[in-house]
């Protein structure tokens, strides 16, 4: 063999071994394409739109999973009846913010990632109506407003039995409405969602919230079709979790 042939051989397997350590980039060897169901198009601070452009605390914590994964994130908007049928006809990959227990009597029951956050509820009451709440027992003989579909463990007795009457509102924001309409003295909601709405829009500043009615664990639920996922989603969950980027991600909308 010439050495001009040799030279050659060399650098040509040289530059293959070189491919082979940088490519795929980090994540990049499974990367694949997830539809991801979120149930309000307006639902801050976890995800609404502002000037036309898709935000809030999933929007950058989807952005940051793909940045580690590969992965792409396509949010689709569907309310949560029509979401949780597309999820069992496997319509869609991903459901954000679940608890397990919320999900136990659905059809297709789903994997989940390992927990990044808390979802905590509140009772917030309408200006002038705050009253000292110590337990659920301290509320008997009022109407309280709650979203349609959601429950509240320390409450479902109370609610059961009619010491408490429950009244059920569409989402939240008619909630908010009622309440500053002043047809609710108290409603059960997400903390994230009042305190980010007190801060953001006046209106609802002399809202005050009160007794914090519990708080679960919240995880990524996942298509049985896509469990192959679920390692590394695991390990770019802990890994925003470990580098404080998921707490300063939250920080942003708080």
């Amino acid at each position: 063999m010439t050495l001009p042939k040799l030279l050659s051989g060399i650098f040509l397997r040289g530059l293959v071994v070189l491919l082979i350590g940088i490519w795929p980039p980090k994540g990049g060897a499974h990367a694949e394409e997830f539809r991801v169901l979120a149930h309000n198009t307006e639902f801050p601070p976890y995800f609404f739109y502002q000037d036309g452009v898709a935000t809030g605390f999933y929007q950058d914590f989807f952005d940051a999973l793909s940045r580690i994964t590969g992965d792409t994130f396509i949010t689709q908007a569907h309310p949560m009846a029509r979401g949780l049928m597309m999820f069992d006809e496997n319509l869609v990959d991903i459901e954000s913010g679940v608890n397990p227990a919320w999900r136990a009597g659905e059809k297709t029951l789903g994997l989940y990632t390992i927990p990044y956050a808390q979802s905590v509820d509140i009772l917030l009451f309408a200006r002038g109506k705050s009253l000292p709440v110590d337990a659920p027992s301290d509320l008997i003989g009022k109407r309280i407003g709650v979203v349609r579909g959601y429950q509240y463990p320390t409450f479902t007795k109370l609610f059961q039995s009619g010491a408490i009457e429950r009244y059920d509102a569409n989402g939240e924001s008619q909630l908010l409405t009622m309440l500053l309409a002043g047809r609710l003295d108290q409603v059960i909601i997400n903390k994230d969602l009042a305190l980010y709405r007190m801060r953001e829009n006046p209106a609802y500043r002399d809202l005050e919230p009160g007794f914090e009615v519990g708080g679960v664990d919240v995880m990524l639920r996942i298509h049985p079709n896509k469990a192959a996922a679920l390692g590394r989603l695991n390990a770019a969950i802990k890994e925003l979790i470990d580098s404080g980027e998921i707490e300063g991600i939250w920080d942003k909308y708080r």
